[in-house]
Formats: C-alpha cells, structure tokens, sequence
C-alpha cells in the first residue's frame, strides 16, 4: 500500500491548524473590543462625557471589526473544508476500519498490541506491536481483518509513564487513559486524569460509566481495586465521576500519550473553538488533530432498548477524530511543544458524524465535582 510521507502531511496539517486557531483567537479578541467599545461608548452617553466625533470614532471602529470578524469567518470555513478533505473517511471505508479494529481489539493473544487506532490522515487503521519484529505480525493481521483493509504496523515501546505492558493490563502507576471497569471481568472504560477533591486523591471518569458507590479496577475485577467512585453526575448538568483512590501509592498526575512527548500535561483548562485537541482513549489509542467547533451540545445517551437515559448539556464538539466503546472518560487535552493543557474527558457517542467526538470541558467538571 501506497502511503503519503507522513512527517510531511503532519506538518502541513499542523499549520492549517495553527493557522486556524490564530484566526479563531484574533475573532476572539476583536469581540472583546467590540464589547469594550460598545462600554465605552453607552457610559459616555449616560455620563454625558464625551463629543459626537469620539462616540463616531468608536461606531466607526466597531463597524470595521465586524467587517474583519466576518472576513475572518470565511477564512476559517474554507481552512475546516481543507482539514475535512484531508482527514474525513467516507462512511463505507470507517465502517469497514471500525469493524476491522474491534476484531484486532479481541486479538490481543494473538497479537501483543500495545495501541490501536484510526489514522485519519491515512484512512488506515494504526496497531502498535511490542515485539522485536512487528512487521512479522501481517500475515496474521491480514488473516483476521483481510488484506484489503489497510494497516500501519508501529513498533511498540514502553510509555515513559507507563509500568506495564499496554493501557489495558494491570498497571502499578495509573494515569490517565488507562483501561477500567467494574465487577463484570471487563474493562469498560477509561481512566481521566488525575484530580484531588476536599483533599482527597482521585481520577475523573463519564458519569454514565460507573454509579455512586461502585468499586472501580484497571483494568478489570480480575485486577486490583482502584478505588470507590464518590460521586457520579450523569444528567443535564454533567456526565462526569469522581474515582477516590483506595491506596495513593500508584496516583500520577501523568496522562498515557505519545511517546515522543515525554512531558507530562501541566495545566487544566476549557478551550474554545478553533484549539486543537487530543485523546486518549483506551480502545483507540492516541488520536490528534480534532478542532473543537461547538461548545454548548446536548447529547441524549439510550439504554439498549433505545430509550433515552439522560440528555447532557453544555457539552463541547471537535471534528475529525473518532472514538469507540471503551473510550468514554478519555482525557481530551492538549499536547504540543508550547502548551500541555487538559481540557476535559469524552463523554456520549450518539448523534454523532463518524469523525466527530463529545466531551465534557474542564470548566463544568470543576464546578459539578468541586474538584481541582
């Protein structure tokens, strides 16, 4: 299979990215001159403080930041249809990559994945492998999803922050994007990122994952308890859950990410749109380049008879990446060389374009949790 040079695409979409935030922020700024201006000028009024000619100045900057704001509008539309093109997969081929990934996923005996994702920008799905020859593994690879689907074998390497085999064996250190689950012998879902809440040690997880009360264990009840969830929000105002930890010993602040990165995340905060995220989740792995477009949706969760659980608000959108079951309480941060920030853990995956993601931001954890 034919691949484009990877480095270089990366660095390509990384500046429509860059590109795209900085203009996103300039809009940002120029909303806040509009409304400081509008301050102004209603004060001076009231006041009776200023001249005709000051008031006009004022109107007439305003006037010309709307004109930049909507230029800057169309700017970023036309640099998302650029990323879209790049990275969005047609329905037929991501069903037929998802399927091909859920069978690696159960494969694990047969293959030591170490990671497994979507690569967007390849249409490929991505398996990292602990062994001295990945490459040996194709054959089998190709013997259970077929070799018409196309796969990036990576070597696979210990996480600098990571003491055990894969996100989802039993690890003594545990960080965030961990596999969990709860008293059923399977992982569920995934870990957050670490928190503390009236001075107790914990981890962040979807409120929809685990109830009040609930034992959780990384990455099953096969393994150690982790610990005991405190508090389980999943309703309109939050889908989010405090775990308090049993035994402080393996508390990390450190989330599972890329190998290169060997920093850990050093900041909490809520993005806006136009950021770059990531995630880590740990049914797909890492997965980069989502824009977040939206930041007040409602996503209504079923239970398996198709009736509606809960409709959460307040939650925020990105484009062009993709998750699958197991990945619900992700951390979703951001990680380049300038800024390490965690912005918030995925929650629900219905209503949703195959390449698109839901979380809940940091902001609205902070204040349902009262954690920090």
């Amino acid at each position: 299979m034919m691949h484009v040079d990877q480095a270089t695409a990366k660095v390509d979409l990384e500046s429509l990215v860059d590109k795209y935030e900085k203009i996103s922020n300039s809009n940002f700024d120029n909303e806040d001159k509009i409304k400081s201006l509008n301050n102004s000028i209603n004060a001076d009024t009231k006041n009776k403080s200023s001249k005709a000619v000051d008031r006009s100045s004022k109107q007439n900057e305003i006037a010309s930041l709307h004109i930049k704001i909507n230029e800057n509008e169309k700017e970023l539309r036309e640099i998302e249809e650029k990323i879209k093109k790049e990275v969005h997969i047609p329905k037929p081929l991501f069903d037929k990559l998802e399927k091909a990934r859920q069978i690696l996923h159960e494969s694990l005996d047969k293959i030591p994945w170490s990671g497994l994702g979507i690569d967007h920008f390849e249409k490929a799905i991505t398996i990292s492998i602990n062994a001295a020859s990945p490459e040996s593994y194709r054959e089998i690879i190709e013997e259970l999803v077929g070799k018409d689907i196309p796969v990036i074998i990576k070597q696979g390497m210990p996480n600098p922050f990571l003491t055990c085999a894969n996100r989802t064996t039993d690890c003594s250190d545990l960080i965030g994007g961990l596999a969990i689950g709860d008293d059923n012998d399977t992982w569920d879902c995934t870990l957050g990122f670490a928190v503390m809440r009236d001075g107790d040690k914990g981890y962040l997880t979807a409120g929809h994952c685990f109830e009040k009360g609930e034992l959780v264990y990384q990455p099953d009840s096969q393994a150690g308890v982790i610990g005991i969830v405190l508090e389980s929000i999943f309703n309109e105002s939050c889908d989010c859950a405090f775990i308090n930890m049993t035994s402080n010993d393996n508390w990390s602040e450190n989330v599972y990410y890329k190998l290169n990165r060997e920093k850990p995340i050093e900041a909490k905060g809520t993005p806006v749109p136009g950021y770059m995220i990531t995630i880590s989740g740990a049914l797909t792995d890492v997965l980069d380049y989502g824009l977040v477009v939206d930041t007040n949706f409602s996503c209504v969760e079923y239970d398996i008879w198709g009736n509606p659980k809960a409709t959460v608000e307040g939650l925020y959108t990105t484009k062009f990446t993709s998750i699958g079951p197991g990945d619900s309480g992700a951390p979703v941060f951001r990680s380049n060389s300038i800024d390490k920030t965690l912005y918030g853990i995925v929650s629900c995956m219905e209503q949703l374009d195959d390449d698109d993601v839901v979380f809940v931001p940091w902001s609205t954890i902070q204040a349902q949790l009262g954690v920090s």
